[in-house]
């Protein structure tokens, strides 16, 4: 394991706007208890409910011929014999946009497929109450406000506690070396950016995506490469507690980008649509909008301190000018 730990970063009270990001990530998770998720925790472990969704699902999978991926088919076909990757391919089903709003379904059971069918209309209704539909962004709630509201929430403790740790300590490095605007207005683009992209590659996910990731990636990728060859540190640790198999070292801002991507880019060669629950791409998106601000950051630097130095040559031809 190898986490990078900043130096010189400012206490969470003194970076007014990473206070401002944390408090507001903060705010939306506690609202989300404000609405209730009972029913969807119901049907995510009624196993005869995912039963037979997966017997749906699989047999969907097998007569649609825009289900290409092979490891899909695969899994749909042995679970016509094993009972429990129907269970899994039932659980999968709620992530599948498409599947969830067809109106004709290709199963032989009438029904099981009537009874099944009125289950996902009550689930259809009832999911706009959801705190992850209310926030997060999905097809079906693409528009600007949930582009903005999806940066904020988060689906659990664990995934809040560790976005947050992240953004504090990239941000608070950033804000210590630029300015807090530039800070917010990377986090809010990255975040629109990485959900963007997720959506075209999402493969019609009926999970709405929520969390700060996509929006901290960018944060990464501003912080390379505005400084590029600063040195970072790390910790490291073998799992062996033993002082040779853990410790410090630094090494320069670019191996961010390596650390943080390597993972991201594994996962979208390694996964398969619809069958995981890391938007992989969200952070791809937000890594790529951030870095890309951090070029035009410095574009424009360049060319003030260009047109600076054109300014005191022109004075200088001016004094001498004048001296003579």
């Amino acid at each position: 394991m190898i986490f990078p730990i900043f130096d010189s970063f400012k206490s969470l009270y003194k970076s007014p706007f990473i206070m401002v990001l944390v408090l507001l990530n903060l705010a939306f998770y506690f609202a989300g208890f404000a609405y209730w998720e009972s029913l969807y925790r119901e049907q995510l472990t009624d196993k005869f409910l995912l039963k037979t969704q997966g017997s749906i699902y699989a047999t969907e999978i097998l007569n649609d011929k825009s289900y290409d991926h092979s490891i899909q088919k695969k899994i749909a076909i042995k679970s016509l014999t094993d009972n429990s990757l129907k269970v899994v391919l039932g659980q999968l089903a709620f992530r599948d946009h498409k599947f969830l709003t067809k109106s004709d379904y290709i199963y032989n059971d009438v029904v099981g497929l009537n009874w099944w069918t009125s289950k996902k209309e009550d689930f259809i209704k009832t999911n706009n109450s959801f705190s992850s539909t209310v926030y997060g962004f999905s097809k079906a709630a693409s528009d600007l406000k949930h582009l903005i509201t999806y940066q904020f929430f988060h689906s659990g403790i664990v995934h809040l506690l560790g976005n947050l740790l992240l953004l504090f300590l990239v941000g608070s490095a950033l804000e210590a070396r630029t300015n807090g605007a530039l800070l917010f207005t990377s986090y809010v683009l990255s975040g629109i950016a990485g959900a963007l992209l997720y959506d075209v590659f999402s493969a019609g996910a009926s999970i709405p995506l929520v969390g700060a990731s996509g929006s901290v990636s960018g944060l990464i990728g501003l912080y390379v490469i505005l400084f590029w060859k600063k040195p970072t540190r790390y910790f490291y640790y073998l799992f062996w507690p033993h002082p040779r198999w853990y410790g410090v070292l630094n090494l320069p801002a670019w191996s961010l980008a390596f650390f943080w991507m390597i993972g991201d880019f594994s996962g979208v060669m390694a996964g398969v649509p619809g069958f995981t629950g890391i938007a992989y791409w969200a952070h791809i998106g937000g890594a790529l909008c951030g870095a890309t601000i951090g070029v035009v950051v410095l574009g424009f630097k360049a060319a003030n301190q260009e047109l600076a130095d054109a300014r005191l040559l022109d004075q200088q031809v001016l004094n001498q000018k004048l001296a003579a």
